[in-house]
């Protein structure tokens, strides 16, 4: 693999005599200032409950009653990693040793594989979206209780720590869970940012790659938003819709009816609701 991705500086010849701090730079504008959203999928077995310590990070230790030191936690670094693909680990070692800087200096992982990088991200809660497949739906939404049912009763209303804040599901999930998942959703993940309603795609478990058991990066394009205004509470709408899909929208329309009830009711930051259709990174174009 290593090899075949090294091309020799000869097929460079005019750019390989630059200063080596120039080639540098050049190398590095290739590489993206801001990484694009991706979904990640959900795995069964990321909430677990926590009894907090005085060394909790998060600041929440109540010296003064230790009943109330218990939490339902959502572990989003349990999600796994997804690739990141970036061409340059293909051109020849000095720009493939850019971008390993470079990758590390964003936070992201390398991993090698005979001498050949390969570049993955972890769930960022702030940038991300949790995907949840329409064959899981049914489990995401009973895990949280199922986890709460191995405790004693006194400790069955422990308060959440979740920091994931986007989630997507698709149309056909919506049809058929949508109040439960809504239900699960602004019960235990507070506050809620963005919630995506896919195009029906078959966003299978394809392997970026094996061994480092990475998953295949999935980001998606955008087909219309609305906007709840906490204040005047009304939805906003924004963006270019998909064509040909009156059905879709016809769905949007009752769902952000069913989500009205619960928006009413809350004080915390404006919530989207995204139309969507969801993309393997590596085709930068689709039907839509």
């Amino acid at each position: 693999m290593a090899n075949a991705s090294r091309i020799p500086n000869t097929d460079f010849p005019i750019f390989m005599k630059l200063v080596p701090e120039l080639r540098s730079k050049i190398w590095l504008d290739t590489l993206p200032d801001t990484i694009k959203p991706a979904l990640f999928r959900y795995k069964h077995g990321c909430w677990h409950l926590l009894h907090l310590t005085k060394y909790d990070p998060c600041g929440q230790y109540n010296r003064r009653d230790n009943t109330k030191n218990m939490r339902l936690e959502f572990r989003h670094n349990m999600l796994g990693h997804v690739q990141l693909e970036t061409r340059l680990v293909s051109v020849n070692h000095e720009a493939r040793e850019v971008a390993v800087r470079w990758a590390h200096e964003k936070g992201f992982v390398v991993q090698r594989i005979e001498g050949y990088p390969i570049i993955s991200c972890p769930f960022n809660p702030e940038r991300d979206i949790l995907f949840i497949p329409h064959d899981e739906v049914v489990r995401f939404v009973d895990e949280a209780i199922h986890t709460l049912n191995k405790v004693e009763p006194p400790n069955r209303e422990p308060l959440p720590r979740t920091f994931v804040k986007n989630f997507a599901i698709l149309e056909v999930s919506m049809w058929t869970h949508g109040p439960a998942f809504l239900r699960t959703v602004f019960k235990h993940f507070l506050p809620v940012g963005m919630f995506v309603i896919l195009i029906w795609t078959e966003l299978g478990t394809k392997f970026a790659d094996r061994y480092l058991n990475l998953q295949e990066r999935w980001e998606f394009r955008k087909g219309g938003a609305w906007v709840w205004d906490n204040k005047k509470k009304i939805w906003n709408s924004h963006g270019r819709r998909f064509r040909d899909n009156l059905e879709f929208y016809r769905l949007l329309d009752r769902s952000r009816e069913a989500f009205r009830g619960v928006l009413a009711c809350d004080d915390g930051p404006d919530f989207k609701i995204q139309a969507a259709a969801a993309i393997p990174s590596r085709h930068r174009r689709s039907f839509y």
